[in-house]
């Protein structure tokens, strides 16, 4: 009796943590951005936001009732810098996996370490321009469209590839001076190993 109550109680302990998980890599589109060789931005943090099953929600960017809740699961890769250039034709670039709770995905934001100038520049050649990154989002930059929700199931995966889309999102300024006003959409996604059409 006691070894079945406690067989019991595992089950039960292992149903209630269940979780799932999700993968991001960074892509990005094809520039027109003339005599910029080089786009590198350093990503500070990746934030999903994991609401329940049952609620009726999907990824909507407009949605500022989510920015501050505690639903928001927090990956940190490593500091460096990602030159958004050499992501083209194809290209990409893992940012790192998050373990998450079972629910659905209902946006995804990306932080920029803007501590230092320098973390975030345009290249002309060999000279390095400032990138001014004050439109950028404190809270963070969302998916700039609207996606369906993606079902975080137990033990099953979420593959996101994000595009950050330096030609829509790098404006010139001055001489060697550029603005950061971010668009990033969903590249491809998988849920469990099957294409998601978001």
């Amino acid at each position: 009796m006691y070894r079945l109550a406690a067989v019991s109680v595992l089950v039960f302990v292992a149903a209630c943590s269940s979780s799932g998980s999700a993968s991001f890599s960074l892509t990005d589109a094809p520039t027109d951005l003339t005599g910029v060789t080089a786009v590198n931005i350093t990503i500070s943090s990746i934030q999903a936001h994991v609401a329940g099953k049952d609620e009726l929600k999907d990824g909507d960017p407009t949605d500022t009732s989510i920015d501050d809740d505690g639903k928001w699961v927090t990956l940190t890769p490593a500091t460096k810098a990602f030159d958004l250039l050499t992501l083209i034709n194809g290209y990409s670039t893992p940012l790192g996996d998050l373990e998450l709770p079972v629910g659905k995905i209902t946006q995804i934001r990306i932080f920029l370490d803007t501590s230092k100038p320098g973390n975030n520049s345009v290249s002309l050649g060999t000279q390095v321009c400032n990138l001014d990154t004050s439109r950028v989002n404190a809270k963070g930059i969302k998916i700039n469209h609207p996606f369906k929700a993606m079902a975080v199931n137990s033990g099953g995966k979420v593959e996101t590839t994000v595009d950050f889309i330096a030609s829509d999102s790098i404006t010139k300024q001055g001489d060697c001076l550029y603005q950061l006003t971010p668009v990033i959409k969903l590249k491809k996604v998988k849920v469990d190993g099957q294409d998601f059409s978001f």
